[in-house]
Parts: C-alpha cells; structure tokens; sequence
C-alpha cells in the first residue's frame, strides 16, 4: 500500500523557518500525526499546522532576543533589493514599452528575483534575518495590495501577495545551503 507523504511545500516552508534545534522534533511529530488521519484530510490538515506555526515560531524568535539586529538587518537587505528593483525596473522601461502585455512579467521577474538576492545577503550577514525579511515583504505587499497602490493589473499583486515572501526565504535556505 502506498502511504501518502505530507505536502512537500509546507515541509520546505517549515523548514525555512524552523530553527535547527529543533526542526527534526517538530518535523517528526507533524508526520506522524499526518500518518493517522485519513488521505483525503491529511494534507489540510499538515497546511493549516504549517500556516498556523508561522506566527507563532516568529514571536518565538523574537522573544529569544537578538531581534533588533536581525530586523535591521532584514530591514536593510529589503530595502537594498527595492532599489536594485527600481533600478532594473526603470531601465527595463526604457527598454520595453510600458503598454506592452509582457512589462508587468518582466517587473514580476524583477521583483521576485530581486527578493530571493535580498534574502540570500540577508541570511548571509545574520542567521534568520531572511525570514524576518520575508515577514516585511508579506506586510508591504498586504498594505500595498490593500491600497490598491498603482496602476498594475490584479494579477500581479495577487501573484506578488502570493509568492512575494517566498523568494527571500528560498535565497536564505541558498545561503544556508552553501555555508554548509
């Protein structure tokens, strides 16, 4: 019989932002729990421990301390990536007519890999501070979304509402990766 593993995003997310201590306790306990519910619940069930432990693993860290120095660094890497994003934005409009359909791919491109740079050079100068980086593109992008700030379509914003913190989180677990 062939038994279904969990969702391996969630577990990749989980991952990212579990410290190392204790990742393999928290990991073990969530697939073993999800082994006992049915198939067809297991995997909402995996999700919504994922999507509910965020929040709370974050206030943990935040509480442990050295906090101030990992959100400013956080705080300077994101900002770092938002001007090289405005920079390759405004050189890519003097290249690509801004009424041309593929414009708001090209910013979406530019962001998103501008992000994942950020998170890297985050996690580099401090452990963690990508998934505080992360937090803070969640916030800007959820308050921008909200105000309906400029002109682009809704899918962009529901694409960056979507995927804009991921990217920075994927350039920490790169950094991570190759300092071991």
């Amino acid at each position: 019989m062939n038994t279904p593993s969990p969702p391996r995003l969630a577990g990749w997310l989980l991952r990212c932002i579990v410290p190392t201590g204790e990742l393999e306790a928290i990991m073990g306990d969530l697939a073993e729990e999800f082994s006992f519910r049915t198939q067809s619940s297991a995997p909402w069930w995996y999700w919504g421990q994922t999507l509910r432990s965020i929040p709370v693993i974050a206030w943990q860290s935040v509480r442990r301390g050295r906090s101030i120095q990992t959100f400013l660094v956080a705080l300077g890497a994101y900002f770092a990536a938002g001007l090289v994003e405005f920079a390759a934005d405004a050189a890519l409009a003097k290249i690509v007519n801004p009424k041309f359909f593929w414009e708001p791919v090209l910013g979406l491109i530019t962001g998103l890999t501008t992000m994942a740079a950020g998170g890297y050079a985050a996690a580099r100068l401090r452990q963690g501070a990508e998934k505080v980086m992360s937090g803070l593109i969640l916030l800007a992008v959820t308050i921008l979304f909200a105000a309906q700030v400029g002109e682009a379509p809704l899918w962009y914003g529901l694409a960056f509402l979507v995927a804009g913190p991921l990217p920075s989180l994927a350039g920490g677990a790169l950094a991570f990766r190759r300092k071991t």
